[in-house]
């Protein structure tokens, strides 16, 4: 439902923010969001019995493999795939992927469990929303190039 709610609302609330206040403006909305989020978290999420140690190994190479993979992406979609920039994101990304399997499984208290990938009442759901949500958000990506460059439409106001 809310993947309705946003592919309805979210461009014409994101035209309207767009046309008042400027394009920039969508990066601020998260602050609010993420804001509300958090003081709802804190005020409906159960406390842990005890404090849960960190796993800075595995939380380090899950942001080196994200990055990595995020500006292979972009590079690759903009200087090609075969650019040394490209090539040396995705080997950055593979290789801090495999540092992040090796601190999971050698964590007392992983950030994530492997082993819960076995079980098929997690693996088969993650496999289903990943590809939903590739599919719902890349429509998403797609109208809107659409619109702008099949159609010269853009989010400015006309007249």
């Amino acid at each position: 439902m809310g993947g309705s709610v946003a592919l309805a609302a979210g461009p014409v609330l994101g035209g309207l923010l767009t046309e008042t206040a400027g394009w920039r403006a969508v990066f601020l909305l998260n602050i609010p969001v993420g804001a509300a989020a958090l003081a709802l978290l804190v005020r409906t999420a159960p406390s842990p019995r005890r404090p849960r140690s960190l796993d800075p190994a595995g939380q380090a190479a899950a942001v080196l493999t994200l990055t990595g993979l995020t500006f292979a992406v972009i590079e690759g979609g903009h200087a090609g795939w075969s650019s040394p920039t490209a090539v040396g994101a995705l080997a950055v990304a593979v290789l801090s992927g495999l540092a992040f399997v090796v601190a999971e499984r050698r964590h007392r208290e992983p950030m994530v469990p492997l082993g819960m990938f076995r079980q098929r009442g997690v693996a088969l759901p993650l496999v289903v929303g990943f590809a939903s949500n590739c599919g719902f958000y890349g429509v998403v990506f797609l109208l809107g190039l659409y619109y702008q460059q099949l159609r010269g439409m853009s989010g400015r106001r006309r007249g």
